[in-house]
């Protein structure tokens, strides 16, 4: 009788472990399932992704222009007539080379401060190259009809004057490979020796609609203003066209800045 109900107990016993092991392994499973889950790109709604997109202007918010600080500029700079010599001298610019003259639109030269065109600050104020003086970025817009691309004027403060030293054009600060179509780099402030903004990059998208969204830095090295790099952000819940998953090797240049 003893031996019987020593039988018993161990049967019990064994059966108790193997349900506890059952439900551990249910757990494990349920744990993977919820880690796959997680890993997956969460799909933004519209309204989320707007209210993203109004925090980041919020944070790119560059700091008020003085009128005395715009004065010595235009003194010291002579930005409108330093501009257009630069563009007599260099057409077509850059980004369209190889379109025709005659089709190429030349937007008037910003002539106001603390204020924007096309998502992008006029000028922006602040030190590129760590020298404790306060240098501009004049931004003009252009267009070939078809493509409108901003580029950047970067005028370098030496005290006595405020020197054109490069152009570079968003499409180039972005990082972005494009694929064809120009990226954009806006919401532009100059914070910590870094020119910083808001990059909308294409993934397989159409001409209009830039579906990826980048916190962006460039820096002003060897007399040049160069992209250094790109943190993303979101992917826009309007343009998504069910291409969730990127490489951002696939999207992004590297750096040539160390």
């Amino acid at each position: 009788m003893k031996k019987r109900y020593n039988l018993y107990i161990l049967l019990l016993t064994l059966f108790v472990l193997g349900c506890k092991n059952d439900k551990s392994e249910e757990k494990v499973e349920q744990n993977k399932e919820t880690i796959k889950v997680l890993e997956k790109p969460k799909i933004l709604s519209e309204k989320e992704s707007k209210i993203i997109l109004q925090k980041l202007e919020i944070e790119q918010e560059s700091t008020l222009i003085t009128q005395a600080e715009f004065n010595n500029f235009k003194l010291k700079s002579n930005y409108i007539e330093a501009i257009e010599k630069y563009d007599e001298n260099n057409k077509p610019l850059p980004y369209f080379r190889g379109t025709e003259e005659d089709k190429l639109r030349y937007y008037p030269l910003p002539t106001e401060v603390n204020a924007k065109q096309y998502e992008s600050n006029s000028f922006v104020f602040g030190d590129l190259n760590n020298d404790g003086m306060r240098d501009c970025i004049v931004t003009a817009v252009r267009s070939n009809m078809y493509d409108e691309v901003h580029f950047f004027y970067i005028f370098i403060n030496n005290g006595n004057l405020f020197k054109l030293i490069d152009v570079a054009c968003e499409d180039d600060l972005s990082g972005c490979k494009n694929g064809g179509w120009p990226s954009s780099f806006r919401y532009q402030k100059i914070e910590d020796g870094v020119f910083k903004g808001i990059t909308f990059c294409h993934y397989n998208d159409a001409h209009c609609c830039p579906s990826l969204v980048f916190k962006c830095e460039a820096k002003f090295v060897e007399s040049k203003l160069q992209f250094y790099k790109a943190d993303f952000v979101f992917q826009d819940y309007q343009y998504i066209l069910g291409k969730l998953e990127f490489e951002l090797d696939s999207v992004l240049f590297k750096s040539r800045i160390d």
